[in-house]
């Protein structure tokens, strides 16, 4: 659940080698540019960080990563199966912080 208020996400993110994956939070009212994020996964470390914003609390949302398969059309927005490289992905020094509306 996300209560109503902003919340910043951030991590590092590094791949053997480099692939888009597919950050999204669906069904929680947020335009499509908002609900899917596309972020390049590179060989070297970067900081990701993805702030969302809610007016309302969100009940049974989750912040999915698609690691795989970037095929299936979300929001206009298809990759072809070039894209949908076979690597390992890694992340680290996940931190989210929230913000209540208002505060």
């Amino acid at each position: 659940m996300f209560f109503a208020g902003t919340y910043e996400i951030e991590f590092d993110l590094k791949a053997d080698d480099a692939r888009k994956i597919r950050v999204a939070l669906e069904g929680a009212g947020l335009s499509g540019d908002e609900a899917f994020k596309y972020i390049d996964a590179t060989t070297e470390w970067k900081t990701i960080k993805l702030t969302y914003t809610f007016n309302t609390d969100q009940m049974n949302k989750a912040l999915d990563f698609f690691l795989g398969s970037l095929t299936t059309d979300r929001n206009g927005v298809k990759f072809d199966a070039e894209y949908d490289v076979l690597t390992t992905l890694y992340f680290r020094n996940l931190n989210v912080k929230y913000t209540e509306l208002g505060s």
